[in-house]
């Protein structure tokens, strides 16, 4: 998906993509610490990185960046937006407009985000206000741009008319991914759409585009070809947890992420048995002839694969077994597992030291021999607490306490 380099690194297919790189080094500063020498090194890239995005694409100003091609953010041809003023008709040879999209301004508040919390952790006070109005600039233009209070989504525009393009896709969910959207009512009734069988929940969710538009027009694809991938179930998974977590007033719940998390391992994990020395995950660029109608039980993988890629194993350890990395030393354990009888995470490395996360339901039947029943967390080997039953749990390891979450 992204992973390029600065705007002046070398483009890709003729692109110089965006990218969510410091918003993702905050988030590595959370379960890493860097030194303070160390981001004050970073930052000034990671600052200027931001402040060209914003200088290079917004052209008219409004605080939306824009591109004329799709491929900016790694979507490829699969953004149907780009096509709606066109008549929805996938023309190659076209000149697609400049588009305001929303996974590009989520992507670069996300950076001015994470360049504004590093800044406040390398006491730069100046720098870190600066980037908080950058992102605070550019959420209000998202709001009042990209947000449709009729049908409670965010939309992509045109540039030049600020014409909206009424298709339903994945990064309308961006703004709640990055928490650029507010926790209120108002806009957290746009996630009901992740859940949606009629909407983006298909057989393996979710969809880079609505269902609603891929049944309704005529698509040049292969059927649903390319609209299922690791990167958008990945980053549905994401959203889904920073819904769960940080949002309320929503349909979305553990069982919905676990679910999503049980399809996604049948796509990287196709039939193989586990006890086959050669287990391994294959996850491919993309997948077709998945449709209800098709005649193969699984969809039929690109001829691109990898190991693992896409947030998988963040995935399994933010939403499954629940850490939540934090700015400061408090371990906070919310699972998605709700359901499963036991799991163990063991050899996790965070904020200097290693931690061991265990749930075995006490019902009289140990799983993990030399360890107690219940929910436990070991910190160096050594027991920090044992609670009776699976819950949201914050640990402080300087009072040795433990504050359950409602």
């Amino acid at each position: 998906m992204v992973s390029a380099g600065l705007i002046s690194g070398s483009p890709y297919w003729n692109e110089t993509y965006s990218h969510w790189i410091a918003a993702a080094a905050a988030e590595l500063h959370r379960v890493h610490p860097f030194p303070p020498e160390t981001l004050r090194r970073l930052l000034p890239e990671m600052a200027a990185d931001v402040r060209a995005w914003m200088t290079a694409y917004d052209a008219d100003g409004d605080g939306l960046p824009e591109r004329d091609r799709p491929r900016v953010t790694g979507y490829d041809l699969d953004i149907l937006s780009y096509w709606y003023f066109d008549g929805g008709r996938l023309d190659l040879q076209a000149e697609p407009p400049a588009m305001e999209r929303v996974d590009f301004a989520s992507f670069v508040f996300a950076n001015a985000e994470g360049v504004a919390e590093l800044a406040t952790a390398a006491g730069d006070p100046a720098m870190a206000q600066e980037f908080t109005g950058i992102a605070e600039r550019i959420r209000a233009a998202a709001l009042a741009h990209l947000w449709d209070d009729d049908t409670h989504f965010f939309y992509p525009q045109r540039a030049a008319d600020d014409l909206r393009a009424p298709i339903r896709e994945l990064h309308g969910f961006f703004p709640f991914t990055t928490l650029l959207a507010p926790d209120e009512p108002r806009y957290t009734q746009a996630l009901a759409a992740l859940v949606d069988p009629n909407d983006f929940w298909a057989r393996y969710p979710p969809t880079i585009t609505s269902l609603k538009h891929y049944k309704a027009w005529t698509w040049d694809m292969d059927g649903l070809t390319r609209n299922i991938a690791p990167h958008p179930i990945s980053m549905g998974a994401r959203t889904a947890l920073q819904a769960i977590k940080h949002y309320h007033n929503h349909p979305i719940t553990p069982a919905d992420f676990m679910e999503l998390m049980r399809r996604y391992n049948d796509l990287i994990y196709p039939g193989v048995h586990p006890n086959d020395p050669y287990w391994r995950p294959n996850a491919h660029e993309y997948y077709s002839k998945w449709e209800p109608h098709a005649q193969s039980p699984q969809p039929k993988p690109s001829d691109i694969s990898h190991d693992f890629h896409s947030m998988y194993l963040s995935l399994v350890v933010e939403g499954v077994v629940g850490l939540t990395p934090r700015v400061d030393d408090r371990i906070e354990l919310e699972p998605m597992a709700r359901e499963w009888p036991y799991f163990a995470l063991d050899g996790l490395r965070y904020r200097g030291h290693y931690l061991t996360i265990l749930w075995d339901r006490p019902d009289g039947e140990v799983r993990y021999e030399g360890y107690p029943e219940g929910f436990s967390l070991y910190i160096d080997g050594a027991l920090a607490f044992t609670e009776p039953t699976l819950g949201h749990v914050v640990y402080d390891p300087a009072t040795k306490s433990v504050e359950r979450v409602s």
